[in-house]
């Protein structure tokens, strides 16, 4: 008796070369894209952090998008930035935005995609949650609400 062994493919498009070349691609895409995200990310809330620590109020400046804003809306924002500085942070965490909807009458100057929550050192706890919108394909910067027109 002699047996014949049978070869069932139970996968065939795993075996054409050019859809598993292509799934491959796509993974790769996703994997680099999501790491390029983080990465950017990550430098941004350690510019922010490190121009924070050492009060440069210009640097801090670089980090925001002053895309529509006014020069009046700039120097207000300036002011803050300032202000700000006078605390020292406590810490930092990502985290994502809710549903929230701006103040009637004022706009994101890009649209926001995550968030970076910050907790001074102050009796009161005082905490902040920046809004960080993408500029471009793998660049993040600080939000800045402008008034609808």
């Amino acid at each position: 008796m002699e047996l014949k062994s049978t070869v069932v493919r139970v996968r065939p498009w795993l075996h054409d070369s050019w859809s598993t070349k292509a799934i491959f691609l796509v993974i790769a895409v996703v994997v680099l894209g999501s790491y390029y995200r983080v990465r950017s990310l990550t430098n941004l809330s350690q510019n922010w952090l490190s121009a924070q620590t050492e009060k440069n109020v210009v640097g801090l400046e670089a980090l925001y998008c002053w895309e529509g804003v006014s020069p009046a809306e700039r120097q207000r924002m300036r002011l803050l930035i300032a202000q700000e500085l006078e605390y020292p942070v406590v810490r930092t965490a990502w985290v994502d935005l809710g549903e929230e909807k701006p103040n009637p009458g004022w706009r994101p100057n890009c649209t926001p995609v995550r968030g970076l929550r910050v907790e001074y050192r102050t009796d009161e706890r005082f905490t902040v949650t920046y809004q960080i919108g993408r500029s471009g394909l793998f660049r993040y910067q600080f939000v800045v609400m402008v008034p609808e027109k």
